[in-house]
């Protein structure tokens, strides 16, 4: 009887370290980062032992993409995946020996306060009495002048007493307040640190045992990628080196330590489902109000000629390699990287490509009688470059922040890099005037002509493009046309905004050129007003 409950008990005890799930301790091996979210690879390695098995990995972030997850394994012949299942782990089920002992501090602090409160309490109670025997409300014969002395004395020492007894006790109170204040916030901070995770069990069934290596992958958000730019122009070499970088930042809830780091050019947000049409119905409507004749505004016009660039550094700066397809590249940084799971910004080093480019100068000497060095040429890299922030630096010297809009490769490039000080322009009213004729049927002609004077300082010839602009009638009734004067343009609504004329002049060195532009508008005298004029 003895020999079967013995043998009972073992086979009880192996059923129950069968069943019962091993923890496996899931290292992140590497982390791919889109900018709206991150994919997360973890390895396991465990021993199987042969039979029916738990693998349980925990500290998986809560935030976790259940839907995403992709599990595959490494290991002796005839081991076989199973069906898997998650569950939530409270942050505040998971006892912090620091939290409980910075709790009871609090507490035992919080009842001394309770202890100088009723102190205090009794000395206000000491005071109101030593008023009412002040206030003679309790005598009820008039005190001789010896009892007045003594009286006073006696009450005088006694208020001094509790008043500095009051006094104690509220610095008292007040230190008990900022040691309580200060552990209320190391406390706070430790409740931020627990955070709610996944457990993941997963089932498997070995026919053999050894060392198995589990691979789980799985998309969380909260983890952002955004590129940034420098552009350096040297204008001796008439060469541009554009460095590429990455701003890497993320809140998952896990710290990425020491894994392979990627950037990837995907864009998971963007879907993967087609848009549909729909029909397109037109009908007849009302006729639209007139509207505001289309002018190209500053902004939109020094958009035109102007794009911008980057940050100059000394020292060689670390590059990713591409890898991927044509179809889904990505950028993998060199060695092992760590991002804390804190959103702070972290800044790694991509690719830097350089091309040759032609140096030219652009102005709208209409909005500011300055011209922009602008630089053109064909981008030949190998993947297309994003949209992000651009810093740029002319000669090592910084002339510019602004908005890359990306481009692909094999498009052409053309950018501004700061205003050019070796061009002088001058932009002048030269003539005015409005008049009627006709005898008939009378109509207004209003006249403006502007000379525009350009000087090249520089030591060499330069290509510049001066930009200006005519009024665009919408009204059939009115008349617009250049001037006799006006100086023949190059090219007519440039970048197809209506209105929008070009002059390219080539500029030797210190040469100076003059250009004309007037227009004048003619319209009936019925009408009284000209909107936009």
């Amino acid at each position: 009887m003895r020999s079967l409950t013995l043998a009972s008990l073992i086979l009880l005890a192996n059923l129950f370290f069968m069943l019962s799930p091993s923890t496996g301790q899931a290292e992140i091996e590497s982390v791919v980062v889109f900018p709206d979210r991150a994919s997360i690879t973890r390895v396991v390695e465990t021993r199987v032992d042969p039979g029916t098995g738990v693998l349980q990995i925990d500290n998986l972030p809560a935030t976790l993409q259940r839907n995403s997850l992709r599990i595959s394994a490494t290991a002796p012949d005839g081991l076989m995946l199973g069906s898997f299942e998650f569950s939530t782990r409270r942050g505040v089920d998971q006892v912090n020996p620091r939290a409980r002992e910075l709790s009871e501090r609090i507490q035992a602090l919080k009842d001394q306060q309770a202890e100088i409160d009723a102190s205090l309490r009794a000395r206000q109670l000491q005071l109101t009495l030593l008023e009412s025997f002040a206030s003679g409300s309790n005598s009820e014969e008039p005190l001789s002048p010896q009892d007045w002395a003594e009286a006073l004395r006696w009450i005088g020492d006694g208020a001094d007493e509790v008043l500095n007894r009051q006094r104690e006790l509220g610095l008292e109170k007040r230190e008990l307040n900022e040691q309580i204040q200060r552990l209320e916030r190391e406390l706070a901070d430790l409740g931020n640190q627990q955070r709610d995770t996944s457990v993941l069990d997963l089932n498997y069934t070995a026919q053999t045992g050894g060392n198995a290596a589990f691979t789980i992958e799985y998309v969380v958000p909260q983890a952002y990628w955004r590129p940034v730019y420098e552009w350096r122009l040297d204008t001796q070499s008439a060469r541009l080196e554009m460095v590429q970088s990455a701003i890497v930042q993320q809140n998952t809830g896990e710290d990425w330590s020491n894994v392979e780091l990627s950037v990837s050019l995907a864009r998971p947000s963007a879907g993967g489902q087609l848009p549909e049409l729909r029909p397109w119905w037109i009908g007849v409507a009302p006729p639209p109000a007139a509207s505001p004749r289309a002018t190209l505004t500053e902004e939109a016009m020094l958009d035109r000629v102007r794009m911008t660039g980057a940050k100059m550094q000394e020292a060689e700066i670390a590059q990713a390699d591409l890898a991927g397809t044509e179809f889904t590249q990505s950028y993998r940084i060199g060695g092992r990287s760590s991002v804390r799971s804190d959103n702070q910004q972290q800044r790694f080093g991509l690719a830097s490509h350089s091309m040759d480019v032609r140096l030219t100068a652009r102005s709208v000497p209409t909005r500011q009688t300055q011209a922009w060095l602008f630089v053109e040429g064909t981008f030949n890299g190998e993947a297309a470059l994003p949209p992000g922030a651009l810093t740029l630096y002319q000669d090592n010297t910084l002339v510019g922040q602004n908005y890359f809009a990306g481009i692909r490769p094999g498009a052409e490039l053309a950018t501004s890099f700061g205003v050019d000080e070796r061009i002088e322009i001058e932009y002048e009213l030269q003539e005015q005037t409005q008049e009627s004729e006709g005898v008939i049927r009378r109509f207004t002609q209003q006249t403006r002509e502007y000379q525009i004077k350009v000087h090249n300082r520089h030591t060499r010839s330069i290509e510049l493009t001066l930009l200006d602009q005519m009024p665009v009638s919408t009204d059939e009734r009115i008349e617009v046309e250049l001037t006799r004067n006006t100086t023949t343009p190059d090219e007519r609504d440039v970048n197809d905004q209506p209105g929008v004329l070009a002059w390219n002049i080539d500029l030797n060195a210190g040469q100076q050129h003059e250009v004309i532009i007037g227009y004048t508008v003619r319209y009936p005298e019925d009408i009284e007003y000209l909107s936009g004029w």
